[in-house]
């Protein structure tokens, strides 16, 4: 799916997790690949990040699926709100 975009020799790269642990910034366990968090949903295939303002946008590399959400209006939120990401991750499950 994602070959029109970048080879998926590329993208694997790319998702390979590179560091992981206590991220001091966000408080939280993370993993990230080249420029993106992983993990994102209910298992380790999904990967994307969080954008300002409640943005959110991932993709599963197993499924092939992408879902993207953008707000209307910025939150002041470092991650989407509970609701939001329920709604992910039933979106992808």
């Amino acid at each position: 799916f994602y070959d029109w975009v970048l080879r998926q020799d590329i993208l694997e790269e790319l998702i390979r997790p590179r560091i992981s642990g206590l991220d001091h910034i966000q408080r939280i366990e993370n993993s990230f690949g080249f420029g993106m968090m992983l993990g994102l949903g209910p298992n380790m295939d999904c990967f994307g990040h969080p954008g300002a303002g409640g943005s959110y946008g991932f993709a599963n590399a197993k499924t092939g699926e992408s879902f993207a959400f953008v707000m209307n209006r910025f939150e002041a939120n470092l991650y989407p709100s509970e609701e939001r990401l329920a709604l992910c991750n039933e979106r992808i499950s």
